[in-house]
């Protein structure tokens, strides 16, 4: 082999090596957004099973479209009191909590839900814990470090409990 045909093959695969790279950085993005970009209700992408091919290789390099979850139960619901506080995280972040208390509970139980799940998902789970633990004193909770667009805003305020001011 040449010097030049040698000089040609490196600049090929070089070339080819920083297009890759490009591209996986590319796709990386793509899925980093869908992740934290959420979309209308509705336009969530269909079940694995239900995609075409072509459908198939557009979710691979795009990402899958997660809708932004909403509460649409409350534990009055399921038969609970509750009472809807807002904590104030250390990065001075509120987060909503409702928090359903027994009678002279010992213990409190916090629940964290998972990335495209809210609050009401965890329901069962915590009627669960109060047919099996009626004395535990039970929170839901969304995480202080995570999801804080998971469906509320993010307010400037003190820590709140009903219209009691907590500071």
């Amino acid at each position: 082999m040449t010097c030049s045909k040698h000089k040609k093959h490196i600049s090929f695969w070089l070339i080819f090596l920083f297009l890759s790279i490009l591209g996986m950085n590319g796709i990386s993005f793509m899925h980093a957004y869908r992740l934290t970009h959420f979309v209308g209700e509705g336009e969530t992408t269909k079940r694995p099973e239900d995609l075409t091919l072509y459908e198939k290789f557009t979710v691979l390099l795009t990402g899958v479209k997660v809708p932004k979850p909403r509460n649409r139960i409350t534990p009055e619901q399921y038969g609970y009191t509750y009472t809807a506080v807002t904590h104030l995280g250390a990065d001075k972040l509120e987060t909503p909590v409702w928090e359903i208390s027994a009678p002279q509970a010992q213990y409190t139980l916090i629940l964290f839900h998972g990335f495209s799940s809210n609050k009401g998902d965890l329901l069962p789970l915590a009627k669960m814990f109060l047919r099996h633990h009626p004395s535990i004193k039970l929170f839901l909770n969304i995480c202080p470090f995570s999801f804080y667009v998971m469906g509320f805003e993010v307010p400037s305020s003190p820590m709140t409990s009903g219209n009691a001011r907590i500071s």
